[in-house]
């Protein structure tokens, strides 16, 4: 093959030649039409191509890059490169130590596969809603799932996706904290709408061993704060109500209602009838309403002994002439003394402090008398019998 370098043609000859020359034309055309394979340079050779590289044929075999390989398009708008086997069960195979994309991915990834290792970044929904802030490292988007684990969860809601119940399970306890960030102050509230109900429920592991019971304790600990349910001010009647109750302390302000039952303890505090009038002063400690019948405790005393303070009624039984005594009791005490059997003999009585003489007789059968106490002691107010001498 020679090369004309006056009009910058290649001949071809039967002897082999060299092409010495550089080939400079407009357009220059290697192979003919019927060539299968064109040979340029060897494995020792460099090939070097300045300008634009304009390849529709195939390409067979492997680039390599003795260092690094950039591949661009001119400067445009719209500009594309694609990589994609033609074919079937085609893959594209990228290995690197690391693989760098910059501008965003703009069509759908399908990981098939999988992605192993860490994920960063924020994740955005397809109505552009941010669900993972990466930059205050956390979950901002609503979360549905059947089961959700972790240490701890932020949210201004939680509700059921698929139901009307949701269900908060702990092994041990379930701790729920209100006015975490304000020190004192716990606020927990239920049901706000108010169509509903609130049920703390709880129950043993075996219901029917009556040994085996479940609690609900509320400030369970001795330096815990008060409890208060119902509300102070009520204008839907509201209703509290408490069953198999056992009630330990001091019930202290106005119970309001009906009570049907028995208080088994101490009340402090007045006492009013349905009509508001006060029948018990708890201030004074007096009854002030009006008594359609009053019980008094009898004390039965047989033989000489103290009669007793503690009841209103005492009925004597002598066994001979007996002595009895009497304390001085409180100022507005009535004490009523009567004999029921003195066949034994005269039964006498001696207060400590008595007005208007120093002891009471009774010899006979159903002699009584009523004493009042006062500042000057003890006062007949009326009887059947007895001599007060």
């Amino acid at each position: 093959m020679m090369y004309d370098t006056t009009s910058g043609e290649l001949t071809h000859t039967a002897t082999p030649g060299t092409l010495a020359a550089d080939i400079d034309q407009a357009t220059v055309e290697i192979g003919a039409t019927t060539a299968s394979v064109i040979n340029i340079g060897n494995a020792g050779s460099t090939t070097t191509i300045n300008g634009t590289l304009a390849s529709p044929a195939v390409i067979s075999g492997s680039i390599t890059a003795d260092d690094s390989m950039s591949i661009t398009t001119a400067t445009g708008d719209g500009n594309a490169i694609s990589i994609g086997p033609a074919g079937t069960n085609t893959f594209v195979n990228l290995t690197a130590d690391s693989i760098r994309f910059f501008g965003p991915i703009t069509n759908t990834i399908t990981a098939q596969g999988g992605i192993t290792g860490d994920l960063k970044g924020s994740v955005v929904g397809d109505d552009s809603t941010v669900l993972i802030d990466s930059v205050s490292s956390k979950i901002v988007g609503d979360v549905e799932s059947t089961n959700i684990h972790g240490q701890a969860f932020k949210a201004d809601t939680i509700v059921n996706n698929t139901g009307t119940t949701l269900d908060l399970t702990a092994a041990g306890f379930l701790n729920i904290f209100g006015g975490n960030d304000d020190p004192g102050v716990s606020n927990i509230q239920m049901d706000k709408q108010g169509i509903n109900h609130i049920e703390l429920k709880t129950e043993p592991g075996n219901p029917t061993d009556p040994t085996d019971f479940a609690r609900v304790a509320i400030n369970a600990a001795a330096g815990e704060g008060d409890v208060r349910i119902g509300t102070p001010t009520s204008t839907r009647n509201q209703i509290v109500e408490i069953f198999n109750a056992e009630v330990e302390g001091t019930l202290i302000g106005s119970a309001q209602g009906a009570h049907t039952g028995t208080f088994t303890g101490e009340v402090t505090g007045s006492v009013y009838g349905d009509d508001s009038s006060q029948i018990i002063d708890g201030v004074a400690g007096k009854v002030v309403g009006p008594i359609s019948k009053i019980v008094g405790d009898v004390q039965q005393i047989s033989a000489p002994g103290e009669i007793s303070l503690d009841t209103l009624i005492t009925e004597i039984t002598t066994t001979g002439t007996d002595a009895y005594t009497l304390a001085d009791g409180v100022v507005g005490q009535v004490k009523i003394i009567l004999a029921a059997d003195v066949s034994g003999g005269t039964g006498t009585v001696t207060p400590t402090t008595v007005s208007g003489g120093t002891t009471l007789t009774f010899d006979a059968v159903g002699e009584s008398i009523t004493l009042i106490y006062t500042s000057v002691g003890w006062m007949r107010t009326a009887g059947a019998a007895g001599v007060l001498a």
